[in-house]
């Protein structure tokens, strides 16, 4: 009863806790995932942050990636919907869904239920790459470039790579792998940082005109 309890009266502070309690859904409102832009300045933030995780995962050490925010949408099954954190949650569950290719087919299975939890609104092609990609299906050669391998897989649509989200996706992948082979990991090593010792704070009330200023100066339309 009391494991019943925590999960329900604690705040979820690390990707599979606020997956386990919540899809997430990232809104239509939302700017394109950016951390897997083709262009130069992109290529060195996102080899940074990667290189930050893996280097945090390697040493035993704690990462907090500070607030995350966004509400709860109770029409139907709970969804957490990020109004800021979508781009550091967007990796988080591109590493974790790296990691998962390296488990034995029972865990990854496990691992991929979860990660169906996470999905986008109002992007059609972005939604179904992330439901294919965390399907049972979607095995691709881990020992290849996921931005190349990927594209060849029978369960991807060639369509696909033309949307801006999914192609940032995949080249976030990729730098995965690539920084991956820099570091001494294994899949359960990672997965089990992201659940213990990859955090952040994670904000669902008290939304200000502030966050909409926010959204704004980004250059969404808002209503």
């Amino acid at each position: 009863m009391n494991n019943v309890l925590t999960q329900y009266t604690q705040i979820p502070s690390n990707l599979f806790a606020l997956l386990s309690r919540y899809r997430v859904i990232i809104p239509g409102i939302q700017r394109h995932y950016i951390q897997g832009a083709d262009n130069p300045e992109a290529k060195s933030i996102r080899e940074n942050f990667i290189n930050e995780i893996f280097s945090i995962i390697e040493t035993g050490n704690k990462l907090n990636l500070h607030f995350i925010y966004g509400p709860i949408n109770t029409d139907g099954e709970d969804s957490f919907v990020p109004v800021d954190g979508q781009q550091r949650l967007t990796t988080l569950w591109l590493i974790a869904r790296y990691a998962s290719e390296g488990l034995e087919e029972s865990a990854r299975k496990d691992v991929l239920k979860l990660l169906a939890r996470f999905s986008y609104a109002d992007r059609i092609h972005a939604t179904r790459f992330c439901r294919a990609l965390s399907s049972n299906d979607s095995h691709w050669d881990i020992n290849n470039r996921p931005s190349t391998d990927i594209i060849g897989q029978p369960w991807f649509w060639d369509y696909w790579k033309e949307d801006e989200t999914v192609s940032s996706m995949l080249r976030m992948l990729s730098t995965i792998h690539e920084v991956w082979q820099e570091h001494s990991l294994k899949s359960d090593q990672v997965l089990e940082a992201l659940a213990e010792r990859i955090s952040f704070e994670l904000r669902i009330d008290n939304f200000g005109d502030d966050i909409y200023m926010k959204m704004n100066a980004r250059g969404l339309q808002l209503t």
